[in-house]
């Protein structure tokens, strides 16, 4: 399990990493309402399979804050079907009218490790692999068993090695986001 949102266009992953906060849910919606698949908001699992790594689906509910739902009309509108949680609130993305169904595994492509920022315009910028691995282990789950920890770490660090990773500046326009992922996507997809 990677603490995570992950998803799918054409059999090709995006996962998106990071720690509470950082902007993974947001950026989750903004693609899945651009027709991407939903696989997971929050804690996606990977498997190697046939010697390539697997995303797989792994349902729950979706927990937002007031300042994203603001960002989503769609939202906005469905708020009464949506639960209070601790501090956030959630709802089932299947309630929500205009996104696509949630389910299916793929192969993870591109991995995104999102940082909101304070400018008006997300930006992309390619991660070195060692910086990727860095920020990814911790969103793992803690092994203390030390050959399942040795396996995990390997794990990651095959996902990081054969994965383009990029740092997602995330600014005040989510609804862009499509636009920037779709090309890295894509070339990662065919590369």
């Amino acid at each position: 399990a990677i603490h995570g949102a992950a998803l799918a266009r054409d059999g090709h992953g995006v996962l998106i990493i990071g720690p509470s906060g950082s902007g993974k849910t947001t950026a989750c919606l903004s693609l899945t309402r651009a027709g991407y698949k939903c696989l997971s908001d929050d804690h996606p699992l990977l498997r190697w399979h046939g010697g390539v790594p697997e995303l797989l689906w792994f349902p729950g509910r979706i927990s937002v804050t007031d300042r994203t739902v603001g960002w989503f009309p769609e939202l906005e509108a469905a708020q009464d079907r949506f639960r209070q949680d601790s501090r956030k609130r959630s709802f089932e993305l299947e309630e929500i009218s205009g996104y696509p169904p949630v389910g299916g595994t793929c192969r993870p492509v591109l991995l995104l490790f999102p940082r909101i920022t304070e400018c008006a315009a997300s930006v992309l910028e390619p991660m070195p692999k060692a910086r990727a691995l860095e920020e990814l282990l911790p969103q793992t789950l803690m092994v203390t068993d030390p050959a399942m920890a040795t396996r995990q770490f390997q794990t990651m660090a095959d996902l990081v090695r054969v994965t383009p990773a990029y740092r997602l500046h995330f600014g005040e326009d989510p609804e862009r986001l499509p636009e920037l992922v779709d090309p890295l996507l894509g070339r990662a997809a065919t590369g």
